[in-house]
Formats: C-alpha cells, sequence, structure tokens
C-alpha cells in the first residue's frame, strides 16, 4: 500500500470514526416552540425531541481539520438515521465517502482508495459513546457534563450553545459543542473536538423528522476490488 493511501485510510478514517460515534448523537428530532430557557430546561427539551424521533433526515455541511495534515476539508451530502442505531452518511461534494450502519455493523467506504472499514457495533460501544442516547440506550446528563461554553452563551446567528464533556474517558471525543435553536430547540450545528487536536463542524439544514426510511437505506454490500480492513472488536 503507497504512503498516500495509508493517510488517506487513516486520516479520512479518524475523522470518520470521531464523525459517527460523537456528532450523529447529537441529530435531533422535530422542532418545537418555545421561551427562552434555561440550562436544566433546554437540556430537558432537547433530550425529549430527540427522544421522540424515531428517524430523521438532514442535509449537512462539515469542514473536518486533522491536525497532523494541518488541513481543513469541506464537505457536504445527506444524512438519514432510523432509530435503532441506523444510519447512513452520503457525502455528494468533497467527498465520495459513504458512512453506513444497519444497526450492527458500521462501514466507511472511501471510493477513491478503494478501501472501506468495517467495525462490529457491539452494545457495550454503543452504550461508552455519545452514539448511545441516539439509539434511546443512554441520557445526555448521565454521559456529559454540560454547560456554557467559553465561546459564550450564543454564537453569531444568536443560537444557545451549550457544552458536553464526557463523564467517562472517550477516545475520540474530549469535547463537544451544540449550537440550539432558542425558540424551536434543535441542534442546528456541533463541533466535535477529540483529545490529538482533531477538530469536525457540522452545520444541519432541511431537517425532516420521523420519514418512512426503507431499510436498504442501511445495506452495504462490498464492491469487488475493495480492500477491508476490520477495526477491533469491542470488549
Amino acid at each position: 500500500m503507497s504512503g498516500a493511501h495509508l493517510v488517506s485510510r487513516r486520516g479520512r478514517g479518524q475523522l470518520s470514526r470521531i464523525l459517527v460515534l460523537g456528532l450523529l448523537a447529537v441529530l435531533l428530532g422535530r422542532p418545537t416552540p418555545g421561551a427562552a430557557q434555561g440550562l436544566d430546561e433546554l437540556v430537558a427539551r432537547v433530550q425529549a425531541n430527540y427522544d421522540r424521533a424515531r428517524s430523521l433526515k438532514a442535509r449537512f455541511v462539515q469542514k473536518a481539520y486533522l491536525k497532523s495534515l494541518r488541513k481543513t476539508q469541506r464537505s457536504e451530502g445527506i444524512v438519514y438515521l432510523k432509530k435503532p442505531g441506523k444510519m447512513r452518511w452520503d457525502y455528494q461534494e468533497g467527498s465520495t465517502q459513504k458512512i453506513v450502519s444497519d444497526g450492527k455493523k458500521l462501514w466507511i467506504y472511501v471510493p477513491e482508495a478503494k478501501q472501506v472499514i468495517v467495525e462490529e457495533l457491539g452494545r457495550s460501544l454503543m452504550g461508552s459513546t455519545p452514539l448511545s442516547f441516539l439509539l434511546g440506550l443512554g441520557r445526555i446528563r448521565e454521559q456529559f457534563e454540560v454547560r456554557m461554553p467559553p465561546e459564550g452563551q450564543r454564537d453569531k446567528q444568536g443560537r444557545r450553545l451549550l457544552e458536553l464533556i464526557p463523564r467517562q474517558p472517550m477516545a475520540n471525543l474530549s469535547r463537544l459543542v451544540l449550537a440550539v435553536e432558542p425558540q424551536e430547540s434543535w441542534v442546528a450545528a456541533a463541533v466535535l473536538h477529540d483529545p490529538y487536536g482533531n477538530r469536525t463542524e457540522l452545520e444541519f439544514s432541511e431537517q425532516q423528522v420521523d420519514l418512512e426510511l426503507r431499510e436498504t437505506l442501511f445495506a452495504f454490500r462490498i464492491p469487488k476490488g475493495i480492500e477491508v480492513f476490520e477495526a477491533p472488536r469491542p470488549r
């Protein structure tokens, strides 16, 4: 394998794993009207919105900064989520990768590198990552210490900011900042920080909740001629 392909696989695979295990957890459900809220009420409303959602489709714009390469890559596409644990990220601009899970396995496919990373999603792994409350296995307050971030109470768009710090160490997440619409209490943006100085920023739009998403969206068949890398099994 060439050095370029190795950097491509490790860099993109690491960012993709951070994205999946940290970011999917914050895509929330149906917007609900609300007045200005205190921190506890805002967290409770976010949790309640998310708990109600059975599925979600949204457009996303992603800016991924990989410290080791000193490079920021912009990409965009569509994400589909369905409980329990099913997801699909289709990148349409800036990247051609696909991230797919049927709730049992996760595939990170990078067509231009002709590589796919396959990971078993055991319950122990789900329960120890932010992904768990997407699956109905966890609670925000139980997994995170929630506070106002040092960036301030609101971003430039006037959205409420929440900083989530894992209560237990997470290999791919050290800090998560959510931007929540003040009147509707849904997450419009998120920034993930990992312990290695990498950062993933996402903006969501055109969110649609409780759609009937077909099961074939969450199935992945490895194409012929693709190099397969098996991630270590969760313990």
